[in-house]
This record gives structure tokens, sequence and C-alpha cells, in this order.
């Protein structure tokens, strides 16, 4: 058997330690239905769960959830337990008891998990009435004393299987309690020592501190050193049968009487608020993905790049590379978010062809990060933009097609740039295209005036020139001819 624990519901945890210790030297029974019920099976991914008919209802709820919290916790080192695990619902208390005796003494007793059978065992009524939460926490804790059990040979020591154990849970809202208890056995002379802490003997008759020093141990390695140096501590374990005390300088490259003095140090802070730093809980990115399908990518940043540094020490180049993908996508989505941001404010001014060219840019932008929705959001900011566009390089045109006479043509793009302005409610750039379209048509009519004057002059020039010729010509001359007789 790797553990027995509880969570919130500990109430009793601290209860009858001198039995305690005796019972927890005793292995559990063979598992046995209540009533010698026969076991019915449910099987998902990662576990065939065992249960009786009396918790038909009960199996959908683990098996709704199982995977997921098996996928979490695999996540964490890189290794999930030899599929599939063994989950065993027991019905009743009583019946839990029958196979773990530790559960018959305290109440808080909820679960074990054992690492010959690789089997997870819960009570099922006692963590219906902790709560989901608890549940959930219960098979992370349970799932990785077995991931640390693969991993170590079964060589890792209590106190670290316990700390690890305890690190695992997410949702666990006691530990603050345990922190107290913990900083009042300190402040008593009554911590462990490494290596009591570490004995099982020691650690079970020393219970009540031991369990909250234990999960101190591990916060104070993973915060100080990162979760891949205890992850290279445990394989060390598991390479080879020797002293835990030996692996772990090598893997620290400190003597354990420095990292213990160095723990005792880090103690007050770990009393004022570190407790609550989890790198377990950094390694989650459900809810920075779903940040990021929302659009809220200020608030996923900051997620993705802590998961990524401890995906990188933790040696997974997979999921660096994910997160890597995700941070790509949040660098897009955020140069996009300000780029909108000013397109929009060149559109409130009136200023389209630049609100075009930022929205476009905008537009682009979302699309690498993979965000239809902000995209869909603003296509129609997009589409009055380029509208817009379009009036002031018609606008413009008219202007140069009227500055050169050319007011048929200017007087046609005017009045398209009015149309378009008209459309977007912009007063103003109709005003102006109609004023222009209004100098266009007046153009027209000053060179048509203009040219039928300066016809007319032609024509009178023409004439003029015609009748001086006239006076100007020599009479012409009559040639006389010669008669011929007949």
């Amino acid at each position: 058997m790797v553990g027995s624990r509880g969570a919130v519901w500990r109430r009793n945890l601290f209860a009858a330690l001198a039995l305690l210790a005796l019972l927890c030297a005793l292995p559990a029974r063979a598992a046995r239905a209540a009533n010698d019920e026969p076991w019915l099976t449910r099987a998902t991914t990662y576990f065939t769960i065992y249960y009786t008919a009396a918790e038909a209802d009960a199996v959908d709820h683990y098996a709704a959830e199982a995977d997921e919290l098996y996928a979490a916790t695999a996540a964490v080192f890189d290794h999930g337990p030899a599929a599939p695990v063994a989950l065993r619902l027991y019905p009743t208390g009583a019946a839990y008891a029958d196979a773990n005796p530790i559960a018959g003494v305290l109440e808080g007793v909820v679960a074990h998990a054992d690492a010959r059978s690789g089997e997870i065992a819960v009570a099922v009524d006692r963590l219906a009435r902790a709560g989901p939460a608890a549940t959930r926490d219960t098979i992370r804790h349970e799932l990785m004393h077995l991931v640390a059990a693969e991993l170590t040979a079964d060589r890792l020591p209590v106190g670290f299987q316990e700390g690890l154990a305890q690190y695992a849970e997410r949702e666990a809202t006691d530990r603050e309690r345990l922190v107290r208890i913990l900083e009042r056995a300190e402040a008593t002379g009554r911590l462990l020592s490494w290596d009591a802490l570490n004995d099982r003997e020691h650690f079970l008759r020393r219970v009540n501190v031991a369990y909250p020093e234990a999960l101190s141990v591990v916060s104070f390695l993973a915060d100080r050193y990162g979760l891949g140096s205890l992850r290279r501590f445990m394989l060390d374990l598991g390479a080879a049968d020797r002293p835990w005390q030996d692996a772990l300088a090598e893997t620290y490259g400190r003597a354990v009487d420095d990292l213990e003095a160095d723990w005792r140090a880090y103690l007050p802070d770990y009393y004022s608020g570190r407790w609550e730093i989890n790198q377990i809980r950094s390694l989650d990115l459900s809810e920075a993905r779903a940040q990021v399908a929302a659009g809220d990518y200020a608030a996923a940043r900051p997620r993705f790049e802590e998961a990524r540094r401890l995906y990188a020490d933790l040696e997974q180049p997979a999921r660096v590379a994910e997160a890597d993908r995700y941070l790509e996508r949040i660098a897009a989505g955020l140069a996009a978010g300000e780029l909108a941001a000013q397109g929009r404010a060149r559109l409130t001014e009136r200023s389209y062809t630049a609100a075009r060219d930022l929205l476009a840019e905008a537009d682009q932008r979302y699309a690498e990060a993979g965000d239809e929705r902000a995209r869909s959001a603003l296509a129609e900011l997009l589409a009055a933009a380029e509208r817009g566009a379009e009036a002031e390089a018609s606008l413009a045109q008219a202007t140069a097609l009227v500055a050169t006479w050319r007011y048929p043509e200017g007087r046609q793009r005017s009045a398209e740039a009015a149309a378009l302005y008209r459309g977007l409610g912009d007063d103003d750039g109709w005003q102006r295209a109609q004023s222009l379209q209004g100098e266009a048509e007046s153009g027209q009519r000053r060179l048509a005036l203009l040219l039928l004057a300066g016809g007319g002059i032609l024509l009178v020039g023409l004439g003029v020139q015609q009748v001086r010729g006239r006076v100007a010509a020599p009479p012409a001359r009559v040639t006389k001819e010669e008669g011929i007789a007949l």
C-alpha cells in the first residue's frame, strides 16, 4: 500500500496515532464487495472501474472525469501509471474498511493506492460527503502515488511520497490549516529531520506533523529547484537501488544536510504565502486555452509562458512546442487587438484609408491567431473603412479631374464619393463631395460658355478674314480674244 489520505475532511486524521501506526503496517485485504455482491466493470481509456450494482449512478460520475484526471497527472512527469488502472469503488465505508483496516478506525481515510497491484480504492459514500472537488483531488493524489512508485521502482521514501501526492492536489482547501499546524510544530521544536520524515515508522508515529511537513519539503524543492530536478531525482532512484540521500545529493548538487538547512530557512516564506505556489497547477492549461479561445490573450500569456518554462525544465519538448504555438497565437492576437483599436480610432476620426489599412492588418493577425470570433466582429468595421477609403479615393480623383478641367469625369467621381459618404452617414464627407460635384457642374457650364464664346469669336474672325481677303484682291484681268471670221 502506497498511502491512505483525506483532504478537508481530515478532521479525524490526527486522532489515535498509535493505533494508526499499527494498522498502517497491515497489508490491504483482498478486495471484496459489500455482502459479497459481484463486481461489475466499466472500461474507460485509462481505467477499469470496479463497482457494485448499488453504485451504478456513482460510476457514471467517476467514468466522466477519471480519464481527464489521469491525463493531467501523467502530464506532470510525462508518465502515467500502467493502464488500465483498476479503480475500485466500495459502496460504503464499512465495505472499504474490510479492504483497508485503517478506514475502520478513522472516518477521514477515504482512499488508498496499492503500488503492487496498481489499484486505487475509494470509499464512495465518504467521498460523496466530501464533495466533487475532494473526489477529484483524491484521484489525483492516488494517481501520483502510482506514478511515483513506477518512476522510482517503488523506492521513493514515505516523506517524499506523501509530499508529492499532496502537491498533486489542485483543489485542496485545507492547505493553510496544514501550514499553520507545521508553523506551530516548528515553534515548539517538533519538526522531524528529513531522515526521520522519510522513515515509515517515524512518519506514522508523528503523522500529525509529518504529513504537512512532507508537503512543505516537496513545495520547497519544486519552488527553489523546479519540478525537473524532482523528476530527475525520482528517475535516479528508479535506475539504481541506493540510499535516497545519495540520489538526492547527486541530483541537487548539495548534501542532504545543506538542503535541509535551506528548507528550514525557507519556511518563514512558506508560512507567509509561498505555500500557495504550486507548479503542477501551473501545468494545467485548460483555463488558459479557454482564455485564448475567448480572446483574453493578456490573461493567457503569462500562464503559457510559465508552463513553457516548466515543460522545458521537465524536458518535454512536445509540450514546449505546443506552448510555443499558443504563444505565437497570443502574440498575433495581442497585436491584432492593438491594430484594431487604432483602426477604430481612425474610423471614428473619419480617416478611412488609415482605418482600412489598420483594420485589414488586424484581420490578418486575428487569422494567424485563429480567432474567427474576433474577425467576425471586425468584419463590419472593416467593410465600413473600405467604403470610406473608396469614397476618399473617388473624391481625390474627382478633385484632380476638376483641377484639370475634366469636369464630366470629375462630376461622376464626386457623385460616387457623395453616395458612399451618405451610406456611411458622413455628412461632412458628403457635403465636400457635393460641393465638388457642384464645382464640376459650374466648371462644365463655364467651359461650355467659354467654348461657345470662343467659337463665335473664331467664326467672326474667319468672316472678317474672308472679307479682308476680298477687298485686298486685285480685279480680275479680262483677256481679249481675237475673233474668227467665218
